[in-house]
């Protein structure tokens, strides 16, 4: 990931690359904007699963230790089938 976005600035910002993939540079300004929201969807759904879980331990709907996943007492069962 990091190689990626030093790809990405490198064709920003360095004269050479400008010219041949016809970039201009982005002021400071206009790369925090775009940090943040390109990280808006990372944000959004990570609070998604915190509010999920929340939710779900206060309503009693806990899920085992292995996600509620197949365990050794049903897992014999699902494959008996």
């Amino acid at each position: 990931m990091a190689l990626s976005i030093l790809g990405q600035l490198a064709v920003i910002y360095l004269p050479p690359l400008q010219y041949i993939f016809q970039t201009e540079p982005l002021a400071v300004k206009d790369l925090l904007l775009l940090a943040l929201l390109s990280s808006s969807v990372f944000v959004i759904s990570e609070g998604k699963k915190f509010l999920q879980g929340h939710m779900s331990r206060r309503s009693g709907g806990r899920r085992g230790r292995n996600g509620g996943g197949l365990n050794k007492a049903n897992k014999s069962e699902f494959y008996s089938v």
